[in-house]
Formats: C-alpha cells, structure tokens, sequence
C-alpha cells in the first residue's frame, strides 16, 4: 500500500492497482473513494506525475495499491505544504481506511462452520506467487495464460532473488493491471466487477437500448404528422422505418457535433483569453472558476440547431426532441461497449450516462403506454428529462469535482508553452456534457410557447444570444474587471517562483536568474521590481543602485545554471540578471581543497577501437543534487538504462543518501563521433571537441549549496546568526542567505503572500578532459 498526498484536503482517492484482490478489499474499507478512471488517466502518463509505487511494481513486482490526498493541491512541493495547512480529519480518515485494509489482508477468513482459514488472503497470495514460473517464462508465448479471477495473481509475480540481478527483470509501469472495473458514488460502497462482466452487461444493455428506441421512434414516426417527413425520406410503404433509422443516426451524429462545437466554442474564448488579451489563467484561485468562464460557450454549443442533413427540418419539432433524447441513449449505451471493448475501464462513464438517460426513457414510454399515448406525436414527457437527469448529474458533479481538484491546480503550474488555457477549455466542455446529456433534447422545447415553430425557433435564437452575452459578460469578469487577469494569485493559491544565484566557478562571477512556472499575466513586472531591490543590494553599485534590465532568456540544453532543477529547468520561464549582487564569500565546506570537482580516477585509450574509457568520481561535499553534463557518443556506461544512440548532450543528476559525499561514473566514448547539426551551440560553433585533442571530453558540473537555500536552510541561518550576537562576532554583510533573505521580504511585502519563492545557490564549473 503505497500512501501519496499531492493535496491538503478531501479524502483520500485509490487512483492505481495492480492487485486484483485488494480492490476487493477495498470495498470494506469504512470510507472509500476510488474509481478507475483516474487509474486509466494516471496509467495513460498524461499527467506527466509518479509515486513511489513504480518502484515496488517495476522493480519488485508486487502487487498494491496506491492512494492519495488530491484536493487543493495548490500547495504541493511548496513552503505551505504543512502540517498546519493539512484539513483536519484527513490524517484519521486515511489512517483508518489503511488500517481497514491491514486488517482485512492479514485475518484469517472465518467459515460458515465458525472455524477460521489455515491461511489469511496476504498469505495466500504470497504461497500462490512463490510457485510461479520466472517472468521471462510467463511473458512466452508457450505459458499457460490464467484467465479465471481466483488464480489472476499468476501475473503478479513477487521476484525470489534481487531484481537488479540480471537485465529485464521487472515489467514496465502498470504492465499488469488488473482487468476489473471499479468506482464509488456517493460516498457507497464501491462497485467491482470484472472486464468481462463489463463487456458482456454493456453489449446487453446497449441491445436493450436499441429496443426501446425502436419502440418509440417507431410509433412517432408512423404517426401522420411525419407522413411528410417520411415520404421526402422515402417513396416506399417503409418511408416511417427509414426515418427512424435516419433520425437514429443523425441524432447520435448531431450529439457528437454539438460536443464538437461545444469544445471549440470554448476553445475560441480561450484563444482570447491566452493569445488576444494575454490573461490566461484568470480562472487558477478557484477550481470551480473554469466552469464560470467556459460555462456560456460551452452551453451554446449543445444548444446550437443540429446539421441539416443530420436531421430533417421537415421532421416535428416532437419527432426531432425524441429523437434527440433516444440518440444521447444509444451514443453513450454503444461507447461503453466500445471502450471496454477496447479494455479500458473508464467505459463506467458514459455507461453510467446511457443508464440514466435509459431510466428516464423507460419511464417515458411506461408513461406513454399508461395513457395510450404511443400512437400520437407528442413531446418528450417531462418525467423522461427528470429521472433521466439524475444519475448523469449525480455521476458528472462528482467526476467533475475530483477531476478539477486535480487538473485546475495541476495545469496552472505547467511551463508558459504548454496551453493550459485551451487543456482547461476543454475539460469544462467534456464534463458539462456528461451531467447534461439531455440538454440538446431540452433545446427543442425551452422556452416554448404557442403553435408555431417559428415562435419556438425564435425563444431558442434569444436564448443563443443571451448566452454569447455571457461569454462576453465572462471573458470581461476574468480577464479585467475582477483582477484575476492581471495576478491570479492569493495566499491559498500562490505563484511559485525560483531564483538561481549561479556562480562560475573558478572566476567567481555571479548571476541571479528568476524562473515562473507558468504562463500567467504579471511575471516580467515583478522581475523588473525584483531586479531593483538586487542592484539596492550590490554594495558597490549603492550609489545608482546597480539596476539593470532583466532579459529574457530562452532556455537552450547548454543552460547550466539551473543544473541542479533538471529536468524543470528546461520548462520554466527565465530571465537573467547578470554581474549582480557583490556577494561576500563564506566558509561552505565546498570551498575546501578537492571537496567539490570531478577527479579522473582511470582513463584509457584504444585507438585500434576507435575509443576512450574513463572512470569519473564526483566529489561534492557541502554540494547536493549535482549535475554532470557533457556532449559526447557514448558506447557504454555504468548506468542501469542504456545510453542514447549517437552524438548528443548527456545530463546525469546525483540523488544520493545524506552525508554521501562522492559518486561515480564509468563511460566509454566514440574518438571519431558524427556531430549533427542539432549539436549546435547558441554561439553558432560546433561542441568543442576537438580543442584539447582527439577524444576530449568538455564537462560541466554543477550542484546546490547545501547550506544555502531558501527557505529550506533559513531556520539554520537564524541559528548561526543568534549564536554569533550571543559571542559577540560581528555578522558579514553582503551573504547568500542575507540577498534570499531580502528578495524574500521584499516578495512578501510586494504580492502580499501570494508568490511561493524558491532560492538556491548553484555553483556551475566547466573544465575539458
């Protein structure tokens, strides 16, 4: 069981499973949530995201569980993700959905005759996995495959030795994800069953739609008020078969256009909103706030008339509103078929839709049948909108809710290059569909008045038009009367920023360069201020201040000074400001003689092989997350996965243990290597390989002073600090932690909160081999 928390709130959510058994489990938990959707979303990499659960399944072949907090999680991986800021009631609420888990896995089952099971489930599987053929034998083609529920742990496989100690041991990420499908409503107790129970249920239920659509278009459509319609169909005596089957398709074509044009209507103000007036993420204090601003495009959309040659003008405004309603059925009834079909479990969703538009349905023509009314063209019964409603509403609200909890903070964090602005459109279109898939039905009678048609097209066209006064009305809200254009930020939702004190090692020059993590309004003006109070504190530049102008930087793969940040350094939005502050050294460990480079420990020349083999050893004392990049073919080296073919840029990054002090790297390289245009420096010159001789190898290393980042060494700073008035020594002016300590109030004071601010000390060196 692996527990996450990327959030401070709401309940906790099983998001990933590999075991069959334990999602069973988990129905007995006290207060479940869980639904396999987000196992599909999370499996499918979309969110560019991982848990330490990959270890456990990649590696060491276990099954489990993984679950996490998700809600609000705005403050994750940043200063405010503590204890305090935690709601109270999560803790306890996972602590005994865990401790539910531990004992339901590790008791023995009572039997009927009140005896108890030699063995409980944990043990069971475990004797089950031991007797397993080695996975290279499970994966061949000869290996019996277990298709029976009582014996799916066989692809589960717990390994018996290490799992490092031979080449491919281990399957990839959720290779072996159990074929069941799963989901809570309401807080209940959660649904399980498995993909072939879901295939065969789906196929019959969606053959069961089709009866009940035949029976009632069928009807309306032998009626004489669609002779017409029919004979312009069809000249035959079966012209009313061929309308229904033409209003069949047509209405399941004109849903899917309407969510088409739904999605791009949205997308259109979201074109506005990020490329015409530069206010993307207006919508980012608030989950629900998306829903404000792309609610009226989005609603326009499947409001909009269907496509002439979708569905005849000719045919009763009744005709078209039933066909309509029995169209959302069957589109979303066969979807699910399809999607499980194609083993994927979220076809829950759009079952969960056509069951609920088939109740309503059902209860319509029950209705009908009741009053002898079958035979007449008469609108949808407004029961068949009541009940129909209820379950995609009550299903959509709540997907809704857990997917903008994750997906509204996640997306206003991603790099300015990434469109979050139209990701977020379009997420508001899809689910304000699901909970409303009557709605295009709805169009054709509210408002309604009189006997015209043209009287009721003419209430439809209003209603068009009050809801493009609403995307205006929402486009002015967002982006400028409501302030969120501008800064969307506030102490509950903060911008998170970096800033890279960068020193070139052995010249001493030093640089401060500032990172966003997102593309929101109002960054380069706070870059501008920020560069003030840097050249306020340059000592020797008092006098004028030491300002300069911020420049923009585009980040290129020989940008080192974010080395210890990769791979986020390559997605952040950078502006430099260079020769600033006139810092004072300081005494970090790394300083010392040999305590921070890279030492050639072995070095060896073939030329008959056309190869160099070197054996690196990184020292980095007083240095954390160090980073070794260089331009080279390497052939072989001393790194679990296999390097990348041809000449190209490398980046290896150390995550050690605390208090590990050295690492290193065994590399063989190519002398000769074909260096491809893409290599190209931002100079415009080649890789300087051939400056120090053939077979050089040009290295840049750089780590993070340990001691000397913000706000993480703060508190030791403070400490250092009150020792050294308590002894009477006289504090130095111009320090690192003194400038983080000044960009830091400054902040505080000029966005009042609403920044979360990074700061570290990177030391960058090159040196050539």
């Amino acid at each position: 069981m692996n527990l996450e928390a990327a959030g401070s709130k709401g309940p906790e959510l099983l998001f990933q499973a590999t075991s069959e058994e334990m999602v069973y489990v988990y129905q007995g938990v006290p207060y479940p949530y869980g639904t396999v959707l987000a196992n599909d979303i999370f499996s499918s990499g979309i969110l560019m995201s991982d848990t330490d659960f990959r270890q456990f399944d990649q590696y060491l072949r276990t099954p489990g569980i993984d679950m996490a907090v998700v809600g609000h999680s705005y403050f994750y991986h940043s200063t405010r993700d503590v204890v305090e800021n935690i709601e109270p009631g999560v803790a306890q609420h996972f602590g005994e959905n865990v401790l539910s888990l531990m004992k339901q896995m590790t008791s023995r089952p009572r039997k009927a005759n009140g005896e108890y099971e030699n063995d409980s489930l944990m043990q069971r599987i475990r004797k089950f996995e031991e007797t397993l053929p080695d996975q290279d034998q499970l994966n061949s083609k000869d290996s019996p495959k277990s298709t029976s529920s009582a014996s799916s742990a066989a692809t589960l496989p717990v390994a018996n030795t290490s799992p490092f100690a031979s080449a491919g041991k281990g399957g990839q990420q959720h290779s072996r994800r159990p074929d069941l499908v799963f989901f809570t409503l309401f807080g209940m107790k959660p649904l399980v069953y498995s993909g072939l129970t879901a295939k065969i249920l789906y196929t019959v239920w969606a053959l069961f739609c089709s009866f009940m659509t035949a029976v009632s278009l069928r009807k309306q459509t032998d009626n004489p008020a669609s002779e017409k319609a029919a004979k312009s169909t069809s000249t035959s005596s079966n012209g009313g078969t061929h309308l229904t089957i033409r209003l069949v398709i047509g209405s399941m074509a004109s849903i899917i256009f309407s969510l088409i044009r739904s999605i791009l209507y949205a997308n259109g103000v979201a074109f506005i909103m990020r490329t015409v007036l530069s206010k993307q993420l207006s919508w980012f204090a608030g989950e629900w706030r998306p829903v404000a601003l792309y609610a009226s495009p989005v609603l326009l959309g499947l409001i909009s008339p269907p496509f002439k040659f979708l569905i005849p003008r000719s045919a009763p405004d009744a005709v078209c509103e039933r066909a309509l309603v029995h169209g959302a059925l069957l589109l979303n009834a066969f979807l699910a078929v399809a999607i499980q079909l194609a083993g994927i479990g979220s076809a829950v969703m759009p079952l969960l839709i056509s069951l609920g538009v088939g109740s309503g349905v059902a209860s319509g023509i029950f209705l009908e049948w009741l009053f002898k009314g079958l035979g007449e063209a008469r609108r949808v019964h407004a029961v068949v909108y009541l009940i129909g409603s209820i379950l995609p509403l009550a299903a959509g609200v709540e997907l809704a809710v857990g997917t903008l909890d994750v997906f509204v903070p996640l997306t206003g964090r991603m790099p300015p290059f990434v469109p979050a602005e139209h990701i977020i459109a379009t997420l508001v279109a899809v689910f304000l569909y699901i909970p409303l898939p009557l709605l295009p039905a709805l169009a054709y009678r509210v408002p309604f008045s009189g006997t015209t048609g043209s009287h009721s097209i003419a209430n439809r066209a209003n209603l068009r038009q009050l809801l493009r006064l609403g995307c205006v009305l929402a486009i002015a809200w967002f982006a400028f009367l409501s302030g969120w254009g501008s800064w969307p930020f506030d102490p509950m939702h903060p911008k998170r920023i970096f800033v890279s004190l960068s020193e070139s090692l052995p010249s001493g020059e030093i640089g401060v360069h500032v990172a966003g993590m997102d593309g929101a309004a109002g960054f380069p003006a706070l870059v501008q201020g920020l560069s003030h109070v840097a050249g306020a504190f340059n000592q020797k530049n008092a006098t004028n201040g030491g300002i300069q102008v911020p420049e923009k930087i585009e980040f290129h793969q020989w940008n080192s000074n974010w080395g210890p940040f990769h791979p986020l350094g390559a997605l952040l939005d950078h502006y430099s400001l260079v020769s600033l502050p006139n810092l004072t050294p300081g005494g970090e460990l790394w300083r010392e003689n040999q305590s921070f480079g890279v030492i050639v420990v072995d070095d060896r020349l073939d030329d008959g092989a056309g190869t160099r083999s070197l054996k690196l050893e990184m020292r980095h004392t007083g240095v954390i997350w160090t980073m070794l990049e260089f331009d080279a073919h390497v052939l072989s080296w001393s790194i679990d996965d296999s390097p990348p073919d041809g000449y190209t840029r490398h980046r290896i990054k150390e995550a050690s243990f605390y208090g590990t002090n050295t690492w290193t790297l065994d590399i063989t390289i190519g002398l000769d290597p074909d260096v491809h245009e893409s290599m190209q420096r931002p100079s415009g010159a080649l890789t300087p390989r051939n400056e120090a001789g053939r077979g050089a190898l040009h290295l840049t290393y750089s780590g993070m002073v340990e001691k000397e980042m913000w706000p993480g060494k703060k508190w030791q700073w403070e400490e250092e600090k009150n020792v050294r008035a308590r002894q009477g020594i006289p504090e130095p002016e111009g320090t690192v932690m003194e400038f983080f300590e000044r960009i830091s109030t400054w902040m505080e004071k000029e966005k009042s909160g609403s920044t979360d601010l990074f700061m570290m000390h990177t030391i960058v060196k090159d040196i050539v081999i």
